[in-house]
């Protein structure tokens, strides 16, 4: 799998705010399948086995080596939101956006709770700034249905305008994955899974893309307003 060092955040970790958020969130009560959290920078997943190589070669798991690279711009896609509405990535042109990969079963404080904790964290900012829009797309679609979305939308205070948690089927979510380099698949009852946020202005080109969870909220608004004025 290919990875791309661009927009990495660097300076000192504020690892006792992590802690409380992980904490706070992993009070939601968000039991089921694991979450392990997979690769950052330059790590990739252990190479997917039996069930899943199968699902992957069917094209219903992301393949690796698909990635776009920075500057280029992402493919268009059609997923559901959480209200059941079709949200297509090309209409949100004209505002940059942050899209990340979670599922919401994950049991993990680190992981995918922490994204949305996070994110959370930066919706609450962009309300302020009125810049940019994010979505969250599963990568348990077999689980993560509208409506299961919109309770677990609900539950963090995401506001639905600004945030959009999408689903679809597998083979559609596969390809929006790999497109950011992003690979998942089951293993054992749990998702192996990469974590990443790409950040596209407002043409829909990707301008930054992390790896893992060595990023910050305050970092992505950052690149988001660099995004929004070019």
């Amino acid at each position: 799998m290919r990875f791309l060092n661009f927009g990495v955040s660097g300076g000192a970790s504020h690892i006792s705010t992590r802690v409380a958020i992980a904490l706070a969130v992993s009070s939601l009560g968000l039991g089921g399948l694991s979450c392990r959290r997979g690769s950052s920078a330059g790590k990739p997943l252990p190479a997917p086995a039996g069930e899943a190589a199968a699902a992957e070669k069917a094209g219903d798991r992301p393949r690796p080596n698909k990635g776009i690279a920075v500057g280029e711009l992402a493919p268009d896609f059609t997923l559901t939101d959480q209200a059941g509405r079709p949200v297509r990535l090309s209409a949100l042109r004209g505002e940059p956006v942050a899209i990340t990969f979670l599922y919401t079963r994950c049991p993990d404080a680190t992981a995918c709770p922490m994204t949305a904790a996070k994110f959370a964290k930066l919706a609450a900012a962009l309300k302020q700034e009125k810049v940019g829009r994010l979505l969250a797309v599963t990568v348990d679609p077999e689980n993560d249905t509208p409506a299961v979305l919109a309770d677990y939308a609900a539950r963090i205070g995401a506001d639905p305008e600004r945030w959009k948690f999408l689903t679809g089927d597998a083979r559609a979510l596969a390809r929006v994955a790999e497109s950011f380099g992003v690979l998942y698949y089951p293993d054992h009852g749990k998702i192996v899974h990469s974590q990443a946020v790409a950040i596209l202005d407002g043409e829909g080109r990707l301008t930054s893309l992390y790896y893992g969870s060595d990023w910050e909220p305050e970092q992505i608004l950052k690149d988001l307003e660099k995004a929004r004025n070019g």
